[in-house]
């Protein structure tokens, strides 16, 4: 426990600014004396300013704190306030505070110096200083008191000490100081600041990790779909695989077979060339030797002989070499237009690559325009779209944003509507409440008319000293005068004055034997005082719990009935609110699990048709690239490719065969003409002609035929070369007609069928879904509403669980009340202690009478005719003063009726306004629940607008990338670029069209060259002869040597076998080309559904963990806040309610001891709650009570009455709050009261002291002027000193220390 030491006061005010003067304060009692404005005061402004670092209000500006310097003859002054003390732990303290003031020319300043506290613990000696912390918080902490306690109550101004009948708002300012209310008050709002940004965080939470197990569930899916599409991928590369090697075998198989029949045709050929050859040769031979003159020169001889013609074949040579250069020529100009080809051709490639993006882009707007139909919950728009459609969408969600709107628009105005109506009623039920106040105000100034009044005939009626006992002791005595005047002896005698004393005294100590019971009584109903209040407080407690559940049944009735029934009570609404509750969230999730069960039925099939339309567009593209390559690679068209490739066959067979045919034709037809010419015969049918012209016709006409026929055949090698090409394209491109044919005929008819049963049944679904979807939003609409009676339903059965635990404690503190044999309270025990206390007054007053009566007897029995004479006037007097004091209780009594009809009018009204109170609170909770609900309904409708309208925007800004391509003109760019590639194919195809007439002239001449001159013919032929010859010998050799080879019969077995192999590749490479669509269309697929999983559902069971974590330690926080914040509020409530219970039963038991008027029986302070929602913050106000009727002591006492109230709330305070610092200063205690107010004061703090003495640290300060103030404290019994304030000659305050005996004689 602290205690204050000395003082040390230097430069303040009035004191010396040299030398310093110190007090030392004593326990329990420290007395300071001295006139008015020699500084005693000074004292307690020091103090407190040491203290808590405040300075004096009549001192804050201006320096006049500080000694002026003028009186001193000084610029500057330093001033020091020093306190030496003991703090709560022990520990001895020096706390110094030093204040400056300068004078300038026309201005003071004044500034704070450096202080410090030090601080001498286990005898090493601490010191802080100013600059590292802060006194002013210190010190209240190291005195055990707060800075409120020091302000108000310790070391309270005089000139703030009526603070507590100040105004409202200041009075409630400094009480809640006093409590720290702020503190737990802000503590309070700060823990449901939290929890209330814990729950918005909850509920956010709650939907992250919904979405989040959402997202975890459609990754699992994904997976094992995944994990599925990656099988069947796998299988089906190994069956590719698998084909790959059938087909590579087959084709090596089919190789080698047509390598061999290759070989064994090259055997064929070269045995029917060697064939040909030998006919030719042996035609050639004979020819020759028909038409010959066989030379019999050597062959060297005819070498030479033709070497005179050389110089004319080398002219030709010099014509075929300048065709062949022209041919070079021509071919690098081929090469320069292919280079100009190939680069055009990449330009053409970068446009494509832009249409491309385009065509990407346009997907891209095609996937958000089903993201967006999915999202609002637009059906008919999962599959693929046009523009039209994308369009029609765009100016739906434009609508749908456009009716958002208007449907925001009038819910709000809608809202208004009826908060308005709600504002009506509420406004109509305030006025009503207005007039009954008014009315209430009315009644209350005419009752404090008629208290005025009552008061002021009650002070005149307390004037008359005379009542009827008073008339009758006036007429007895005067019998008794008359009497004793006539026998005053034999009265003597007769009148046995002490048996009547005897008497008396036995019926006194009867009385002292009932008081001190009575004081027993009451010690044991104070001991259980405690319990009483509690019985009244939970009294209290439980009609406000009664009229707020009252008030929450006549405003929420209606709504819970329609959820729960009817036959709902305040105990059962909550079990029945969960069940309607758990049955709505039941529907709710029946609506949600077969609207999500369509929901997933769609998406598989969404998903199974969206991959028929991947399929089915892969297989017409890939029937398309089949039939371009036919095209372009065979030159005809699909459908025709079959009846194509057989009629190239066929006519090059045709053309093949007549060119074999030919050399035997010839030499047949020359056989017939060699016959004509000869034997003048047929060849054919060896008929002989009459005339030798007919033989020369058939001559004739048999070469006409051989040269007609050659003629005919003389392009046919160049087109049989040409057939063999045509073929070998036509053949090239064979598996790509299968897979043309295999499209076109088996699997895109299958998938577009396939295609048009999907959709048939999703727009079934679609249908389902959108009824499912209204259905579970109805469900859901109706779980809300059911959702927004949960607090209402929890504040009702609090209610309840509160009224019953309020009435089981009634209960048991009625029983407890009963069990201690108290049958009645303190109230009643001390109306019968003070009734016996007025009753042994009254007996002692008898007692004096009877002694007195003995003594007048015994003494003045000479005088009694005089006595008689003024007993008589008296009788008179008293008889008048008491006709005059009946027509003033008259009055008295006729005000009190007027003051209990103007009661009863009040209690009317306040039976009005308490009957208003349901209605009010009805009214408003009405008001707040419109409020409220059309809110949430605007946050909705306004989310939705917003989320309308941002889909809007990105799909335009999605047309505006697609238009963007088309305004660039990239299509015709595009189109631009083929058209000059293909004009450049054309230069180049020119050109080639004119290297091949240079191939042809070269060809000529090469012809002239070997046809040259006729004379080099003859030497010609007879080299020729013989090389034939020799050429027919050596051929006939090797004929033979063929045959023998069996070549023919090997190559038909080679074909057949080539053929066989071939028709097995074709068929394998059309099965693979089936798995090949189908590995692409999965792999397809799969690498969009790892994509997808890589970008959306990669971490979703970590982030569901992480997010269901976040989801459970919030829900423990949230409760745990409401559990600390309830415990916290339910504290202050608790510690609030005692307090100002102990505080009230110390103020009441000091103003009865004090206060000596009639007028008021004792004061207390209301606190009462500033609202009905809140119970931590609350007003104060002082009243007084008389006669149980309380009123406010503000404005209707005496200045006496304000400074004695003043004094026992603060010594109140300070007894409740002032505990570890027994400190209380009281400065000028006396002002404004009366003689007896301060003789009652004065007995009620020296009844303080004795039995606060025994506390070590307790300190009552007491400055005053009135030294007989101290007299009648019996200062004398608890101080031997007394300081005494002056002002020496130079008017500066001196402190001297003085015996108290001065004093007290």
């Amino acid at each position: 426990m602290s205690y204050i030491d000395k003082l040390s006061i230097l430069g303040v005010r009035s004191f010396d600014n040299v030398h310093s003067e110190t007090i030392k304060f004593h326990s329990p009692l420290t007395l300071i004396v001295g006139s008015n404005g020699s500084g005693k005061t000074t004292i307690i402004e020091c103090l407190k300013y040491v203290t808590t670092g405040e300075l004096p209000p009549n001192a804050k500006q201006g320096g006049a704190f500080i000694h002026d310097p003028k009186l001193c003859g000084e610029k500057e002054v330093l001033a020091q306030v020093k306190v030496s003390f003991k703090s709560t732990q022990g520990h001895r303290m020096v706390c110094t505070r030093n204040l400056q003031l300068t004078v300038r020319k026309n201005a003071r300043s004044m500034k704070t110096l450096e202080g410090a506290l030090e601080i001498l613990k286990d005898g090493e000696r601490k010191s802080l200083s100013t600059r590292v912390a802060d006194l002013s918080s210190c010190m209240p902490v190291y005195l055990g008191v707060s800075k409120a306690i020091l302000d108000y109550v310790i070391f309270c101004h005089q000139e703030e000490s009526l603070w507590p009948l100040s105004q409202p708002a200041e009075l409630k300012k400094k009480f809640d100081e006093i409590f720290e209310a702020l503190k737990y008050t802000k503590a309070i709002e700060n823990i449901k600041v939290m929890q209330k940004n814990q729950k918005i965080d909850l509920g956010k939470m709650v939907i992250q990790r919904d979405n989040a197990k959402t997202n975890k569930d459609r990754g699992k899916k994904m997976e094992k779909s995944a994990e599925k599409l990656s099988q069947e991928c796998e299988e089906l590369r190994k069956s590719h695989a698998d084909y790959d090697d059938r087909i590579k075998q087959a084709a090596r198989n089919a190789e080698a077979a047509w390598q061999r029949a290759e070989t064994a045709g090259m055997t064929v050929g070269e045995l029917n060339g060697k064939r040909i050859e030998e006919r030719t040769k042996q035609e050639s031979v004979e020819s020759l030797r028909q038409n010959l003159k066989e030379m019999d020169e050597s062959d060297e001889d005819l070498q030479h002989m033709l070497e005179q013609y050389e110089e004319r074949v080398e002219h030709y040579q010099a014509d075929l070499d300048d065709q062949k250069s022209q041919y070079q020529a021509l071919n690098g100009e081929i090469q320069q237009a292919r280079s100009k080809v190939s680069s055009k051709e990449r330009e053409v490639g970068n446009a494509e690559a832009q249409a491309e993006s385009h065509e990407r882009q346009i997907d891209n707007r095609k996937q958000l325009v089903k993201e967006t139909a999915r999202s609002h919950n637009i059906r008919g728009f999962d599959l693929d779209v046009d523009d039209e459609q994308i369009r029609a969408f765009m100016e739906r969600i434009g609508k749908m944003a456009r009716e958002q709107n208007a449907t925001f628009e009038s819910a709000r105005r809608e809202t208004q509507g009826q908060l308005q109506e709600a504002q009506k009623e509420l406004s109509r039920i305030n006025e009503q409440k207005s007039v009954l106040n008014q009315r209430k105000e009315n009644s209350k100034q005419a009752m404090e008319v008629y208290n005025r009044k009552v008061s002021e005939r009650s002070n005149e009626a307390k004037g008359i000293n005379v009542d009827e006992g008073s008339k009758a002791h006036l007429e007895s005595t005067l019998k008794a005068s008359e009497s004793t005047l006539d026998a005053a002896k034999k009265k003597s005698v007769d009148e046995d004055y002490e048996g009547q004393v005897s008497a008396t005294e036995s019926e006194l100590r009867k009385l002292d034997d009932q008081k001190e019971k009575l004081d027993a009584e009451l010690v044991e109903g104070t001991r259980q005082a405690g319990d009483v209040a509690r019985l009244d407080f939970v009294q209290k407690e439980l009609k406000d719990r009664e009229h707020r559940l009252q008030t929450m049944q006549g405003a929420h009735s209606d709504r819970i009935a329609a959820v729960v029934g009817s036959n709902w009570t305040p105990a059962s609404v909550e079990d029945d609110f969960n069940r309607a509750l758990g049955a709505a969230n039941g529907d709710v999730r029946d609506a949600e699990k077969q609207r999500d069960g369509i929901n997933n039925d769609e998406s598989q099939l969404n998903f199974r048709l969206d991959t028929c339309k991947k399929e089915l567009k892969g297989k017409q593209q890939a029937m398309k690239t089949a039939g371009d390559n036919i095209r372009t690679r065979g030159g005809v068209a699909p459908a025709d490719y079959i009846e194509e490739l057989k009629n190239a066959e066929a006519t090059r067979e045709e053309t093949k065969a007549d060119i074999d045919a030919l050399p035997q034709l010839k030499l047949y037809l020359n056989s017939c003409i060699k016959v004509a010419r000869e034997a003048h015969k047929c060849y054919t049918c060896q008929r002989g002609f009459d005339k030798p012209k007919d033989a020369e016709i058939l001559v004739r006409a048999l070469q006409k035929t051989i040269k007609d026929r050659e003629e005919q055949l003389g392009e046919a090698p160049a087109q049989l070369k040409e057939l063999d090409k045509e073929i070998a394209d036509l053949k090239a491109v064979a598996t790509d007609f299968e897979t043309w044919e295999r499209l076109r005929e088996k699997e895109i008819p299958s998938l577009e069928k396939q295609e048009k049963e999907l959709t048939t049944k999703k727009e079934r679904l679609t249908d389902d879904l959108e009824s499912k979807d209204l259905d579970f939003k109805e469900k859901e609409a109706a779980k809300r509403d059911v959702e927004a009676l949960s607090r209402t339903v929890q504040s009702v059965s609090k209610l309840d669980g509160e009224i019953k635990n309020f009435k089981q404690q009634i209960e048991e503190l009625s029983t407890k009340r009963k069990a201690a044999g108290l049958s009645r309270g303190l109230e009643e025990i001390q109306e019968q202690s003070r009734q016996v206390n007025e009753d042994g007054k009254t007996i002692k007053q008898r007692l004096q009478k009877i002694q007195n009566e003995r003594d007048r007897a015994r003494s003045y029995v000479s005088s009694l005719e005089l006595e008689l004479m003024d007993s008589r006037s008296k009788l008179r007097d008293a008889e008048h003063q008491l006709t005059a004091k009946l027509s003033l209780e008259k009055q008295i009594d006729e005000l009190k009726g007027s003051i209990a009809e103007e009661r009863d009018k009040i209690r009317a009204a306040e039976d009005e306004v308490k009957n208003l109170g349901p209605q009010l609170s009805q009214a408003q909770a009405r008001y707040d629940e419109i409020a409220h609900r059309g809110a949430d309904k605007d946050r909705e409708l306004q989310a939705e607008a917003t989320k309308l309208k941002d889909s809007l925007n990105q799909l335009r800004s999605a047309n505006r990338e697609v238009d963007s391509y088309l305004e660039r003109g990239g299509p015709d760019h595009l189109r631009r670029g083929k058209r000059e590639v293909d004009g450049l194919k054309k230069d180049v195809s020119r050109l080639e069209e004119e290297q091949q007439i240079v191939v042809v002239e070269v060809k000529k001449l090469e012809e002239q060259l070997r046809n040259h001159a006729d004379t080099k013919r003859s030497i010609s032929d007879n080299q020729r002869y013989r090389r034939d010859l020799r050429a027919l010998q050596q051929v006939r050799r090797e004929i033979a040597e063929l045959d023998k080879t069996n070549a023919e019969a090997d190559k038909e077995k080679y074909e057949k076998e080539g053929s066989k192999w071939q028709m097995q590749r074709n068929k394998l490479a059309a099965e693979q080309a089936t798995v090949i669509g189908s590995l692409k269309s999965k792999d397809e697929s799969l690498v969009a559904l790892l994509a997808d999983y890589d970008t959306e559902y990669k971490d979703a069971a970590r982030k569901y963990k992480e997010a269901h974590v976040k989801v459970e330690t919030t829900k423990a926080c949230v409760e745990d806040l409401g559990r600390y914040g309830g415990a916290l509020d339910k504290a202050i409530m608790r510690y609030h309610s005692i307090k100002m219970g102990e505080i009230n039963h110390i103020i009441d038991e000091l103003w009865r001891r004090t206060y000596q008027g009639t007028d008021v029986d004792t004061i207390l302070i209301r606190s009462e709650s500033e609202n009905a929602k809140s119970n931590k913050s609350y007003n104060y106000r002082v009243c007084m009570v008389k006669q149980e009727a309380e009123m406010d002591m503000r404005g209707r006492c005496s200045a006496g009455q304000k400074v004695l109230a003043s004094i026992i709330i603060r010594l109140a305070l300070a007894e409740c709050f002032g505990v570890n610092c027994g400190l209380l200063a009281l400065d000028e205690p006396t002002t404004n009261l009366d003689r007896e107010n301060i003789q009652a004061l004065a007995e009620s703090l020296a009844e303080i002291v004795k039995v606060r003495r025994a506390q070590k640290n307790f300190q009552l300060i007491v400055i005053t002027h009135d030294e007989d103030f101290l007299r009648k404290m019996g200062s004398s019994d608890y101080a031997d000193v007394y300081y005494r304030v002056s002002r020496d000659p130079s008017q500066k305050s001196r402190i001297e220390r003085q015996s108290i005996a001065e004093v007290m004689n």
